[in-house]
């Protein structure tokens, strides 16, 4: 009978051989040999954990891929961070789109990180867009949070550029308003100014002679007749 004199552990050791050897008392004596392999089972006696408790510099946390329809020098990409929660936390390869990390994770680090990289062609005028990325910090390790959230910058300095121009025709047609207003009130306040003196002044007639007399010369002769009593 085999008898185990203490724990076997398969994580430390799964196989055992042991050799066997029989003899017996005769003389001469007779033996045997037998060979017995042990397999050891494996039992749920071991918790997880981490093989790694924080990330080494150069961990791939992940990869933007962008693609441009032009061809040839226009099409060549170039990839760099513009903005992040750290900016000595991560770094992304100009012409790969690798994002790794710099450092090890620490403490003080947020547990959201938000990372912001410009893709950005070869063109004469360049023209470039933007990739957001969110990460999150669990256990010393990036894990990639959302989705990337593109964005085409040249769309938006176009959207820009139609709100400045409605923001300027608004204010332009205000101001105009405002002068033409400004002139109006002017114009009525000396038209007002102008009639309130005129009628303060005294009217007069518009002639000055006595009333009509007929001073004809038939009236004349008439006056110098004599009287018929005198005759």
């Amino acid at each position: 009978m085999l008898v185990t004199d203490g724990i076997l552990d398969r994580e430390l050791q799964s196989e055992y051989t042991i050799t066997v050897t029989a003899t017996d008392a005769g003389s001469p004596p007779l033996s045997s040999v037998k060979v017995i392999t042990i397999l050891v089972l494996d039992i749920n006696d071991n918790r997880p954990t981490f093989t790694q408790s924080e990330s080494p510099r150069g961990y791939l946390v992940t990869k933007v891929v962008a693609v441009d329809a032009d061809s040839g020098h226009n099409a060549w990409l170039s990839y760099r961070i513009i903005k992040a929660t750290r900016p000595n936390l991560f770094m992304v390869g100009l012409h790969t789109g690798e994002i790794r990390t710099v450092r090890a994770f620490t403490e003080d680090d947020e547990a959201k990180q938000t990372v912001v990289v410009s893709i950005t062609d070869n063109g004469p005028e360049s023209l470039s867009a933007t990739a957001t990325v969110h990460v999150m910090i669990g256990d010393g390790l990036p894990v990639l949070n959302e989705l990337f959230e593109f964005a085409d910058e040249s769309q938006h300095n176009d959207n820009l550029t139609l709100y400045l121009i409605i923001a300027l025709t608004t204010v332009s047609s205000l101001l105009i308003m405002l002068i033409s207003g400004v002139f109006y009130f002017k114009l009525c306040r000396r038209s007002y100014a102008y009639r309130s003196t005129t009628d303060s002044l005294p009217v007069f007639p518009t002639t000055y002679l006595p009333p009509f007399t007929d001073i004809s010369p038939q009236t004349k002769t008439i006056g110098q007749h004599k009287n018929p009593r005198q005759l």
